[in-house]
């Protein structure tokens, strides 16, 4: 019977007399060696079998279970654990779920059985860890470039399992997998069924190991001093979809977790197309994602635009006559900030450049980047007469389009190209919090030849000040002199196209 539509079959007494009911598969019958149906995804509210509800008696404990059929089968978790069940997607790589087994830390000693399915797009990540605490013993299963791999060190030296290497398994697809420990020093990885079983010896797997009671599925926490050294695998965090996870026989239960950290999402795998991933976005964007909307990314502050902020932005291209030129953006009105962030994109061939200068009234606050003989000098002033100067080697006039960010907190200078954090040096001079000036107002930004003085050749783009676009929309209320025009990237290209200039 489905719904109202009821069909009948006799089935001859001489055929069958009676059922020998040995198991009860639920959702996927893989475990067949014929493959009639494809595996059943979606929800069941319960399931009757000879008056029996077999899903609550799932969720009850063994001791409290009435049930001639439990009775007579000890497998129904082994048949029940081939179907999909207890969803859950870690939405980024920095979450993970902990699970404390202190109430069953002696019961398992040297058994090792675990089950699982996973469907990611990301090629690296940490699935299941868990370590000995001050020893280097441990035990991970991972993504790494794409393979499950298995890495056991129960303190005989490391051990790893891989999966077929021809198979790469961040394809946004379902995947099985199960480890088991067939012998006493044998452990067997089989993914999918059809990936060819191997094994491993591991010279011997103590009976008792000294792993800690607590297990981390989904990635680690970042305090957490993690041995993988030499495996290959890093210690980020698997980002996709988890389902019916089984460890040593006991199916994991999200809703008793001792920590749900970060963006969980449990009873569900999300759509993995509407995710934020580390390669959404590049040259540092940040991706952004709700419910309805798949990820889109932020770029206002990277020096490039696009859907994935990877196309150079239009701008502006400074003594491309060998003259001098220069912008000024000014402010409707003066502005109090103790952070400063500016970013833009700069491609040149000249070792020496004025870039920019952010400056009060009456010249009580200034911050100012120009490049001398291809060094980057960054001079603060708070209010002194002599500024505080920061200086690095930035390798800058190589005549390729680089993104710099320049972040100011209070009376110290950070500078970043290419999201490379450069080291600085000098920028001592205001040491005392006391003496910082961080509310002098802000009045004025000068672009390109600030001091008026001296040319160079060279694009600037995608200025930033503040997460304000300088050139995009306040580009009408610049006020340009000199040898400055609006430059393009190549539509082919996508590149500037600059070539030296002599002066």
């Amino acid at each position: 019977v489905v719904d109202d539509d009821t069909r009948t079959s006799q089935v001859p007494s001489y055929a069958v007399s009676s059922w020998n009911i040995n198991g009860l598969l639920v959702g996927d019958t893989r475990r067949l060696n014929d493959d009639i149906f494809q595996p059943f995804i979606g929800y069941m509210g319960d399931l009757i079998f000879n008056e029996e509800y077999l899903f609550a008696s799932l969720s009850t404990r063994k001791q409290l279970i009435q049930s001639s059929f439990h009775a007579s089968s000890q497998h129904i978790i082994v048949g029940y654990r081939i179907a999909f069940f207890n969803l859950v997607t870690l939405d980024t790589q920095t979450s993970y779920i902990a699970f404390s087994e202190r109430e069953s830390q002696n019961k398992n000693h040297g058994k090792l059985d675990i089950y699982f399915l996973f469907r990611t797009y990301v090629p690296d990540g940490l699935i299941l860890y868990r370590y000995a605490q001050g020893l280097n013993e441990y035990f991970a299963i991972g993504l790494r470039a794409g393979i499950l791999t298995l890495l056991i060190d129960f303190g005989y030296g490391k051990r790893q399992i891989v999966s077929d290497e021809s198979t790469k398994l961040a394809d946004g697809r379902w995947h099985e997998v199960r480890v088991t420990r067939i012998s006493t020093d044998k452990i067997e990885l089989v993914v999918d069924n059809r990936v060819n079983r191997s094994t491993l010896s591991t010279n011997g797997i103590r009976n008792a190991v000294s792993l800690q009671p607590v297990l981390y599925v989904g990635g680690v926490p970042n305090s957490n001093n993690i041995n993988l050294t030499g495996s290959g695998m890093n210690s980020y965090g698997f980002q996709g979809c988890l389902s019916s996870f089984i460890v040593d026989g006991h199916l994991l239960d999200y809703q008793t977790a001792l920590v749900l950290h970060g963006k969980v999402n449990m009873n569900a795998c999300s759509d993995l197309n509407k995710l934020c991933y580390d390669f959404t976005c590049t040259h540092s964007g940040t991706c952004i994602t709700n419910d309805n909307d798949g990820p889109k990314c932020d770029c206002i502050e990277t020096a490039y635009i696009g859907e994935r902020c990877d196309r150079i932005p239009d701008g502006f291209h400074f003594g491309k006559h060998n003259g001098i030129g220069a912008l000024e953006y000014a402010m409707t009105q003066a502005r109090q900030t103790e952070h400063d962030t500016i970013v833009f994109g700069l491609q040149t061939y000249s070792t020496s450049a004025q870039l920019f200068r952010l400056e009060s009234d009456l010249d009580l606050y200034s911050l100012e980047y120009e490049i001398v003989l291809g060094r980057s000098y960054i001079k603060l002033n708070l209010g002194e007469k002599q500024p505080d100067i920061y200086s690095a080697i930035t390798h800058l006039t190589d005549g390729l389009y680089h993104s710099i960010k320049l972040i100011r907190k209070f009376a110290s200078i950070e500078l970043y190209v290419d999201d490379i954090e450069i080291r600085l040096d000098g920028g001592n001079k205001y040491t005392n919090p006391l003496e910082q000036q961080s509310f002098l107002a802000q009045r004025r930004l000068r672009i390109g030849n600030f001091k008026n003085i001296s040319q160079w050749n060279g694009i600037l783009a995608g200025l930033t000040l503040n997460r304000q676009s300088i050139f995009d929309s306040l580009s009408k209320t610049l006020l340009r002199s000199g040898d400055v025009e609006e430059v393009y990237p190549d539509q082919y290209t996508g590149q500037f196209n600059l070539t030296p200039v002599s002066f």
